[in-house]
C-alpha cells in the first residue's frame, strides 16, 4: 500500500505541472491573438452593456414600486372604515 500511495502521490503531482504547463501555453497563445483579443474586449463591452441595463431595470422597477406604495398610501379611505375610525 506504501508502494501505491507514493505511485498516487507521483501521478498527482505529474497531472498538477502538466495542467500548470498546458494552462500556461494556452494563457500566452491566446493573449498574442488578435482574434482572441476581440472576442475578449466584445464580450467584456457586452457584459458592460448587459450590467448597465440591469442596473438600470432595477432602479426603475425599485422606483415605480416606491411611486405605487405612495400612490396608495395617498389614495383616501373607503367610506366604510373612514366611519369605523
Amino acid at each position: 500500500t506504501h508502494t501505491h500511495t507514493h505511485q498516487r502521490t507521483m501521478a498527482n503531482v505529474f497531472q498538477r505541472v502538466a495542467s500548470w504547463l498546458a494552462n500556461e501555453v494556452i494563457v500566452k497563445t491566446l493573449s498574442k491573438s488578435p482574434s482572441f483579443q476581440q472576442f475578449a474586449l466584445r464580450t467584456h463591452q457586452n457584459v458592460q452593456k448587459v450590467s448597465a441595463t440591469s442596473a438600470e431595470t432595477v432602479k426603475k422597477m425599485s422606483e415605480s414600486e416606491v411611486a405605487a406604495k405612495v400612490a396608495r398610501a395617498l389614495q383616501p379611505l373607503p367610506l366604510s372604515l373612514a366611519l369605523s375610525l
